[in-house]
C-alpha cells in the first residue's frame, strides 16, 4: 500500500501516526499544509516528506484556494498513492475532496466536526460537501462517529473510531522528577499542570482567571501553563494583570520526551478546553496517575466520571472552574490517590496506542 498522510502542521501526533504506518509496513508519504513545526522530533524512520508550496505559503485557503489545489493535483499525480489519509476536514480534507482524487479517508480532529460543522452551526453544509466525497471517516470518540453519522451516508463499518492512545510504558506515575520542582517555592507546592495551547478554543483564559481565584485560598498552589499558542501575549498579559507572575510558570512547548516526567510531578491535571474529542493530553495525564479536571463536554465524558476518577465542569467559567480545582486540592490525599490509580487502569484498559491503531490500518486496506 502507498499512503499518503495528509495534516495540516507536523505535530506529535503526526508524529505518532506516522511512525505507526512506517512500522506496519506501509509505504508512507507526509504532506503538510503549512510549514509549522510543533514537533522537535525528526521525521520517522521510514517516512517520506513530500516538499510543496505548503511548506512556505501561509494558510488561507480563500485566498489561495486555485494555487494550493493546482499543487495539490501535482503531488497526487506524481506521486499515484493508493490511498489518502487526510485531515483536519475543512482545511486538507477539503482540499482532498475538491482535487477529486479516490480513495481517501476523511480525519477528523475533533473540533472540527464537534463545533465548526454542529448541526445548526455556519459550516455544517459545507462539512455535508466536504465529506460527501470521503469513502471513509476517521476521528477519535463517540461523538465524533456521531458526527460523520449526521453528515455522510457511509456506513457504519467505514467510520473507525479509537481514542489517539499513549504509550503507557513511557506515561506512567514512575516517569521522574521534573526541573520545576526544584524551583523557589514549587518544591513542596500543590501543582495544577495544563498543557493545552494557547489558542482559543482552549479557553487559557478562563483557566488563568480561575486560578486567580484559586490562589487566593490557596496560596501555596501553582500552575503551570505548558504551552504556547497565538493568544501568547493575551496570556501573559493577563497573568501580569491579575498579579501571578510569581505563582504561574509558562516555560513553552515541553519536549515530548520529557512529559512524562513534568505531568508525573504535577499534582492535579486541568483542560479548560471548549471542545474535546478524546484529548491526548488528558490521556497523558491520566496514564501518569493524576486525578483529572476537565470541560463536560464531547469526548471527556467517555474518560472523567464525577467525582470518580476526577471532576467535570462546564466550559467557560472562571469561577465553575475554580470552585472544581479548590474541591480537588481540599480532598484527601488517599482520595486523590485512588483517582489517579483508576485513571490509570482506564488508560491501560482502553487507550493503549499499540492496541488501537491496528484499527486504522484495516481501514485503509478495507478501503484500497
Amino acid at each position: 500500500m502507498k499512503l499518503l498522510y495528509f495534516s495540516q502542521a507536523y505535530t506529535s501526533h503526526d508524529h505518532r501516526f506516522l511512525e505507526a504506518f512506517a512500522d506496519a509496513g506501509i509505504e508512507t508519504h507526509y504532506l503538510r499544509l503549512t510549514g509549522e513545526v510543533l514537533e522537535r522530533r525528526p521525521f520517522p524512520a521510514g517516512v517520506h516528506p513530500i516538499s510543496w508550496i505548503g511548506d512556505t505559503l501561509p494558510y488561507c485557503y480563500e485566498e489561495d484556494q486555485r494555487q494550493r489545489l493546482d499543487a495539490l493535483r501535482v503531488v497526487l499525480e506524481e506521486l499515484l498513492p493508493d490511498v489518502v489519509l487526510a485531515g483536519p476536514i475543512q482545511s486538507c480534507t477539503r482540499l482532498m475532496s475538491d482535487s477529486g482524487f479516490q480513495p481517501f479517508v476523511a480525519m477528523s480532529w475533533g473540533s472540527d466536526l464537534l463545533v465548526d460543522a454542529a448541526l445548526g452551526a455556519p459550516g455544517e453544509e459545507e462539512a455535508r460537501r466536504i465529506l460527501a466525497q470521503a469513502d471513509a471517516g476517521f476521528g477519535d470518540c463517540q461523538q465524533v462517529a456521531d458526527a460523520f453519522g449526521r453528515l455522510t451516508d457511509l456506513a457504519k463499518n467505514r467510520i473507525v473510531i479509537f481514542p489517539w492512545g499513549i504509550d503507557t510504558e513511557k506515561f506512567s506515575p514512575d516517569a521522574g522528577r521534573a526541573p520545576y520542582r526544584n524551583w523557589p517555592g514549587w518544591d513542596q507546592a500543590e501543582v495544577v499542570i495544563s498543557l493545552r495551547s494557547w489558542e482559543p478554543i482552549y479557553a487559557i483564559n478562563v483557566l488563568v482567571d480561575a486560578f486567580t481565584e484559586v490562589h487566593r485560598t490557596h496560596p501555596s498552589a501553582r500552575l503551570l501553563l505548558a504551552g504556547d499558542g497565538s493568544q501568547k501575549d493575551t496570556i501573559i498579559d493577563l497573568i501580569e494583570k491579575n498579579g501571578l507572575s510569581d505563582v504561574v510558570a509558562a516555560p513553552g512547548r515541553i519536549p515530548n520526551l520529557d512529559l512524562p516526567a513534568w505531568l508525573a510531578s504535577a499534582d492535579l491535571y486541568v483542560s479548560s478546553a471548549l471542545s474535546d474529542g478524546s484529548s491526548i493530553s488528558l490521556l497523558e495525564a491520566m496514564g501518569c496517575g493524576l486525578p483529572v479536571v476537565a470541560t463536560r463536554d464531547y469526548g471527556n465524558l467517555e474518560w472523567v466520571e464525577q467525582a470518580v476518577n476526577g471532576w467535570l465542569v462546564s466550559s467557560g467559567s472562571p469561577l465553575l472552574l475554580a470552585k472544581a480545582i479548590m474541591g480537588a486540592l481540599v480532598s484527601q490525599p488517599d482520595q486523590l490517590a485512588i483517582m489517579g490509580k483508576r485513571n490509570r487502569t482506564k488508560v491501560k484498559q482502553h487507550a493503549g496506542w499499540s492496541a488501537n491503531v491496528g484499527g486504522l490500518v484495516s481501514l485503509l486496506s478495507e478501503v484500497l
